[in-house]
């Protein structure tokens, strides 16, 4: 057993491991932490525990502030470590805008000695260039016990801008304390607040800056706006939030009091122990996965890359739900597994929906009921499976009381007014997880009510090649030089290959020798096919018939990456696309040539690990490749960014996440 407590919405993969590695269970203080540890990939039981703090002394800070004397002006508290997670620079920030030199009121902040800890400089910043600024007092001493409780009696509200709390025990005590309480509304102290018992700043997702954050965590970012109202509320001497704000601290109050008592953290350790020592051991899990299989389709390799990280256990429970461009009806691991050894018998595969037919949700529905299994795993595009039918499915009798985690491989086309968009969401909020690729994928949801239950799965890359050439330095080139630029990616009209083409003849007139390697397979459709044939015409009108390689035909992926890793530039002249993450863009990444990419929604996830042109059109993307190929220092910059930011997305360590987090979800699920 093991007691844990984590701020972070993602867990570091080596802490993970060892919990699965050592532990039975784990013991956590917050639903926060246990879904933060489920999200990294946890296989263990979780059980919640919460915490008991000793909370006696604040409650008498409380009475003696109700009995002392009516005090003047207005006095905010704030009390935490000052790290950047803890939102001071936000508070400050708020503070000078809701109030004034003058104005009766004044915050005092409670921080601790620590590197992380900058806010004497922000305050003395904030004086120097702000004469009007209003009253702020900082503390960071180590105070006792008496003066701690000091700071609570005398404060009149405590204000918490949280970016991410396992507990959050000044919450805590600021309820036991009669405080009324201003905190954001994400975080573990939801186990214990509400909006009935504090004001709840509203808040949004944001990539992680805290000095422990694994690559791809989150943290909720309080609107600063929202946080100067709060502020302004509070200190109103009258009003008619004043009653409101009364009636929260006294629910606040009881509130703290009755879940925090000691007895009920000592059976709740007991319950733990007990499930642990009596509970049946663990058996393999059993999934039904739904996916697209043995197809050219960049989910179905998707699909692939996920469950390579599977153990022979996982491997075991599984069954392929598949639509029926699938002929096999078994699978036999084909690749080598790290973790699973070669499986004596298939893994079975259920061709179950034709693609294109209406109701697909009933054919699939009855094969999941066949499978039997502890979750059911959904691998969602519109093109396959369409929103309300994904909606019908969700809701099916066969589905009941199973936890579903679908991955959702495109969120824009979700709002659409076509559809019975409520329905949908509707649905959507009522499965485990809904895995989305990018921050904007988690924006967009939340946008449309959907978050609790949604978690950033970033989409994968190959691990660094290990056959075939290696990416050079990179070199630096003269007009003389001759420059191969490559170009990966399904030959399709909104991947820019005709854009590029004619950029390329722009730049052979600065740089003759420049070749272009164009490894951009033919996708089976009419519409491929003529993107081709239009380009090829292209190119023969520009005069570039021997400066380009075509490589149309499907290859397999680490004979692309060879080829890409001859290049001295990757090129994505991606248009306007509705798709919401390029698979190719991590192919390339991981090739360890420097990428150059469009100015597009898509390719944002990978912001400083690419170069991004100034537009998409044929001159402004030759305009961005000149400038690269003459800049061989900014090259190279862009290959070591492009190292640190894979370091957490290969597909071993997305699929190592993946399966702990089913294995996990299937495991605790309510």
């Amino acid at each position: 057993l093991a007691l844990f407590a984590w701020e972070e919405t993602l867990v570091p993969r080596e802490t993970v491991r060892a919990l699965n590695a050592n532990f039975s269970a784990v013991l956590v203080p917050s639903r926060y932490v246990a879904r933060a540890l489920i999200d990294s990939g946890l296989n263990r039981p979780v059980h919640i525990i919460g915490h008991a703090p000793p909370l006696a002394g604040f409650v008498a800070a409380g009475l003696a502030r109700a009995a002392g004397a009516p005090r003047r002006g207005f006095t905010f508290l704030h009390v935490s470590s000052c790290f950047p997670r803890k939102g001071v620079d936000l508070l400050l920030a708020a503070f000078t805008q809701a109030f004034r030199k003058g104005d009766p009121v004044r915050l005092v902040i409670k921080g601790t000695e620590n590197p992380h800890n900058d806010t004497a400089r922000q305050i003395a910043a904030i004086r120097a260039t702000n004469p009007q600024a209003p009253e702020i007092v900082l503390i960071n001493d180590v105070l006792d016990e008496p003066s701690l409780l000091a700071l609570y009696r005398d404060a009149d509200a405590m204000v918490l801008p949280t970016r991410g709390e396992g507990f959050n025990l000044p919450a805590a005590e600021a309820m036991a304390a009669r405080l009324p309480l201003i905190v954001t509304g994400q975080g573990g102290h939801l186990d214990f607040v509400d909006s009935a018992t504090a004001r709840l700043l509203d808040s949004r997702m944001a990539r992680s800056g805290s000095h422990v954050a694994s690559g791809g965590s989150l943290w909720c970012e309080p609107v600063l706006s929202d946080l100067v109202s709060a502020l302004r509320e509070h200190a109103a001497p009258d009003g008619p939030t004043r009653a409101a704000i009364q009636t929260r601290v006294q629910a606040a109050a009881e509130r703290v009091m009755r879940e925090m008592a000691p007895q009920r953290l000592v059976q709740r350790i007991e319950a733990a122990a007990l499930d642990t020592v009596t509970g049946p051991p663990p058996r393999p899990v059993r999934i039904a996965f739904v996916t697209p299989w043995g197809v050219r389709c960049g989910i179905a390799e998707y699909s692939r890359a996920l469950l390579s990280g599977f153990t022979a256990d996982d491997i075991a429970g599984l069954t392929l739900i598949t639509d029926d461009r699938c002929v096999s009806r078994s699978w036999n691991a084909p690749w080598p597994s790290p973790k699973a050894a070669p499986t004596a018998a298939p893994i079975p595969i259920h061709a179950a929906w034709r693609l294109g037919l209406p109701r697909p949700e009933l054919p699939l529905a009855e094969a999941i009921a066949v499978a039997d299994p502890d979750i059911v795993v959904i691998q969602h595009q519109p093109m396959l499976i369409d929103w309300p039918s994904l909606a019908r499915l969700i809701r099916a009798p066969e589905l009941r009381g199973r936890p579903i985690c679908i991955t959702l491989h495109n969120t824009q086309h979700l709002l659409e007014p076509v559809k019975p968009v409520e329905t949908v969401l509707h649905a959507l909020r009522a499965c485990a997880r809904l895995l989305v690729h990018t921050l904007a994928d988690v924006e967009r949801l939340a946008d449309a009510g959907v978050s609790d239950n949604v978690t950033m799965l970033p989409h994968g890359a190959p691990v660094a090649l290990t056959k075939g050439p290696r990416p050079a330095a990179a070199r630096p080139l003269s007009r003389e030089s001759d420059p191969v630029l490559g170009c990966y990616g399904f030959f399709l009209p909104h991947k820019g290959i005709a854009e590029l083409i004619s950029a390329v003849a722009l730049l052979r007139k600065l740089w003759p020798r420049l070749r272009l390697r164009l490894i951009n397979a033919e996708y089976d459709c009419a519409e491929s096919r003529a993107t081709i044939a239009a380009c090829r015409e292209a190119a023969a009108w520009a005069g570039l018939d021997g400066a380009i390689d075509w490589h149309t035909e499907f290859l397999p992926v680490d004979d692309s990456r060879a080829l890409l890793a001859g290049c001295d530039l990757v090129v994505m002249p991606y248009q306007a696309t509705t798709e919401s993450v390029s698979g190719a863009l991590h192919i390339a990444l991981s090739t360890g040539v420097p990428v150059a990419a469009t100015p597009i929604p898509i390719f944002d996830e990978a912001e400083g690990a690419v170069a991004r042109f100034a537009g998409t059109s044929p001159l402004q993307i030759a305009k961005g490749i000149e400038q690269l190929l003459s800049d061989p220092t900014r090259r190279a910059a862009l290959q070591t960014s492009a190292a640190s930011w894979l370091a957490d997305r290969t597909w071993p360590a997305i699929a190592e996440r993946f399966q702990g987090l089913i294995t996990g979800l299937a495991r605790h699920a309510p």
